[in-house]
């Protein structure tokens, strides 16, 4: 297959590693595997505290495209909101990065844990008509988990569900606990990724030690 028959997917991960930290490598490793099937962009927005500037973008060398944009956050008592709109600014100033590179729209989108991720994935559905899914790790969801979204994020997280063409849960259990929160889009579960090249399922000798015996 030509790489221009290729469908070109623009991916929005809430987490990725960096120089800094290595929270987000399954969610590379999942990008990982659609190499030689789709073409894959990455636009990575994170906020840096001890940076001067507002907003930074910076191109990566990596196997796979990719465009960090890091913003100064703001403080004070309407740092949520200031926050929210420099993400989104910051999305922005990666898409237009992307733009100039690629010459053409994404095909899909694919946002990686939401909720500020998907902001601009819903902007593009609502006036580029580009369709986007949702693949969700975050046990912030489950009933469980001691830390909770905020009203605003869970009826975001709503909405973006209502756009999405598909939430891809990474386990089954997860995928119960996203509709018992009201985000109703159709689900595929897609676990995460394991390299079999160095993980591997233990051989259980069924007649082992511990097998019992009645007679």
């Amino acid at each position: 297959m030509q790489k221009e028959n290729k469908a070109l997917i623009l991916h929005l991960p809430k987490w990725y590693p960096d120089e800094f930290s290595y929270v987000g490598n399954f969610i590379k490793r999942h990008i990982q595997c659609l190499e030689g099937l789709t073409e894959n962009y990455i636009i990575h927005v994170v906020s840096r505290i001890d940076q001067k500037e507002k907003f930074i973008s910076k191109q990566l060398e990596d196997e796979i495209p990719t465009t960090r944009v890091t913003y100064r956050p703001a403080k004070g008592f309407f740092a949520v909101v200031f926050n929210t709109l420099r993400y989104y600014k910051a999305q922005r100033i990666g898409y237009k990065i992307f733009l100039k590179e690629k010459g053409r729209k994404p095909d899909v989108v694919h946002v990686h844990v939401l909720v500020q991720s998907a902001l601009l994935a819903l902007r593009l559905s609502l006036f580029s008509k580009i369709p986007f899914i949702v693949t969700e790790h975050w046990s912030i969801f489950l009933k469980e988990s001691k830390k909770n979204l905020s009203k605003p994020e869970l009826l975001l997280s709503r909405l973006v569900s209502k756009r999405a063409k598909r939430l891809l849960p990474v386990s089954n259990y997860l995928g119960k606990a996203l509709k018992m929160q009201g985000l109703k889009a159709p689900q595929t579960v897609v676990h995460n990724v394991v390299n079999t090249d160095y993980f591997k399922p233990k051989e259980v000798d069924s007649m082992g030690d511990d097998a019992l015996s009645i007679s």
